[in-house]
């Protein structure tokens, strides 16, 4: 039989399996088998694992085999795995050979002799995309990430100043000050959802509530970037012994900077601090963003 990390394992015949979905999604299915004691270490080989004793190190999954032009190696990702007993006519090797040993209960414990391993391959998505103006931020192997936003605007109301307003007529005419002006910037707004996180950046995501990125992030200039907060799933991972969490950021990206305001005297964006002295003048601290997509300590 095969062997991984040192345990035996076949698979069975008809494996694998790939799937055209109605919906345009594809996915695929391996069937392995292997001693009932060795289930649950030879699933967390299949699907991937995490070691958190330290810094965390991730074990990457079995990657789908061969040249299929569905699951090229390096483009799919374990989405499911299904662990039971397994009463079939054989426990295959890799060349389908039948192994001779009936798979049977054992007598007097809840144990059985042999184990199905059933895992489920799905293609991993980019969500880079040009059309939307976004750009993904790195985040460390293992995790993974998704996105949903929606384009939205904010409306300013202005007093009008008879310096930088006027009714377009004949003859041209100031606005009267007693009327004001509505001005639009466009904002996209963007929850990110970063999963299957074994150690979240728990400091900077209280922190970094409110302030806006020192540095390019999201594929945008930083100061357009605005972290609105975060919430989290802690997720029971009895499995692998390793709690992992969801997180969904809120941001807020703005067509001009965070800290330039609409100037109803010279109708212009100007950028604006306060008069007191010192440190943090700006009405939005700028940090690096980026390390919301880095494990915490």
């Amino acid at each position: 039989m095969a062997t991984l990390n040192g345990r035996e394992f076949g698979e069975i015949s008809g494996s694998p399996v790939v799937r055209v979905l109605a919906g345009g999604d594809t996915i695929a299915n391996r069937t392995f088998v292997c001693d009932w004691a060795d289930r649950f270490l030879m699933a967390k080989d299949l699907v991937g694992n995490w070691d958190i004793t330290g810094a965390p190190v991730w074990t990457p999954p079995q990657e789908f085999p061969g040249d299929d032009s569905f699951f090229a190696d390096g483009d799919t990702e374990v989405i499911d795995c299904v662990v039971l007993p397994y009463f079939g006519p054989e426990a295959a090797t890799g060349g389908n050979v039948a192994n001779t040993t009936s798979p049977t209960q054992m007598s007097g414990t809840a144990l059985y002799k042999w184990a199905a391993i059933e895992v489920t391959y799905g293609l991993k998505e980019p969500i880079s995309d040009s059309g939307i103006g976004f750009t993904p931020p790195s985040v460390p192997a293992g995790t993974k990430l998704e996105v949903q936003g929606d384009f939205n605007s904010q409306v300013i109301t202005t007093n009008s100043k008879e310096s930088a307003w006027q009714w377009i007529d004949t003859p041209v005419r100031p606005v009267p000050t007693n009327i004001n002006i509505a001005k639009r910037i466009g904002i996209q707004n963007y929850i990110i959802r970063w999963s299957r996180v074994p150690k979240p950046p728990w400091d900077e995501m209280r922190k970094f509530e409110g302030n806006i990125g020192s540095i390019s992030i999201l594929g945008n200039d930083g100061d357009t970037v605005k972290y609105n907060g975060a919430k989290f799933t802690k997720q029971s991972h009895w499995f692998n012994n390793v709690p992992l969490y969801i997180i969904d950021y809120s941001f807020s990206v703005r067509e001009r900077p965070w800290n330039e305001f609409f100037d109803p005297d010279t109708a212009q964006w100007l950028q604006v601090q306060t008069t007191a002295s010192g440190s943090n003048r700006d009405p939005f601290d700028a940090v690096n963003l980026n390390d919301l997509f880095a494990f915490g300590a």
